[in-house]
């Protein structure tokens, strides 16, 4: 997309407005990200690929029918950017590519750091964390719910991901691991995690699962295959990793230190 187009689409959509900091407490970030159908357990999965994009977006593409009528079909667009903002950007490159003006408008996104909507939510894009969601109405009979299948997924992602059946291992209440690191505001620290996380990270990008952090605030990134976390306050912050598969969830606690200077 031409750089003037592009910049016209953030004036029009409010780009600079959009801030995932203040529309929740807690930061989201997800790696290698799978949608699984345990994610949303009502919903049909007829089909779904992951595409890893040359861009180096990752791609989860999927058919999905709705419970109470087959011919209500929907098409689901994950994407994994690397960082909250790259998302936000893929969001505005998305919106820009509808040959015919749509009348998107911005919603109080309940879940979402941002979304927009087509009338009748006939089409809906959200960005949570570092995923891009794009659900649109692929039903050529009759008019699919799409609404329904973005709130059930936004559900999945930002609290606890649901499995059928549910099976967590989580570590107990208030036994939290301290990094043994010091992260200073603003600036990016690659997160040394035990060696019991780091061998589920490595499994993540070879197997069918994902990851999920949550940090206090801040933004988490990958770069050369680590994590890498720039806190925006000084403090002590708490760190809490998923490790997702189709039918478990297990989850880590830990607590990192960062000072101003």
């Amino acid at each position: 997309m031409h750089p003037e187009r592009f910049s016209e689409l953030k004036r029009r959509y409010g780009f600079d407005r959009w801030s995932a900091a203040q529309q929740r407490r807690a930061q989201l970030f997800f790696w290698n990200y799978r949608l699984f159908g345990s994610a949303i357990p009502t919903w049909t999965v007829v089909s779904n690929r992951y595409i890893p994009l040359p861009t180096g977006v990752g791609l989860n593409r999927a058919v999905i029918q709705a419970p109470l009528d087959p011919r209500w079909t929907l098409l689901l667009d994950i994407y994994e950017c690397g960082s909250n903002e790259s998302a936000r950007e893929l969001l505005i490159d998305l919106l820009g590519h509808y040959q015919t003006p749509v009348p998107f408008a911005p919603e109080l996104a309940r879940m979402a750091d941002v979304e927009f909507a087509a009338p009748a939510d006939s089409t809906v894009l959200q960005v949570i964390g570092n995923l891009v969601i794009h659900c649109q109405n692929a039903a050529r009979v009759a008019a699919a719910p799409v609404r329904p299948l973005v709130d059930a997924l936004a559900t999945d992602l930002v609290g606890s991901p649901r499995r059928a059946p549910m099976e967590a291992d989580a570590s107990p209440a208030g036994d939290e691991q301290d990094l043994g690191q010091s992260a200073v505001v603003g600036e990016p620290l690659a997160l040394d995690f035990d060696p019991t996380a780091r061998t589920a990270m490595r499994a993540s990008a070879e197997s069918e699962s994902y990851l999920k952090v949550v940090v206090g605030n801040g933004n988490v990134r990958v770069h050369e295959n680590e994590l890498v976390y720039v806190p925006d306050e000084a403090g002590r912050i708490g760190i809490e990793v998923f490790v997702v598969t189709p039918t478990h969830v297990t989850m880590r606690r830990y607590r990192l230190g960062v000072r101003s200077t």
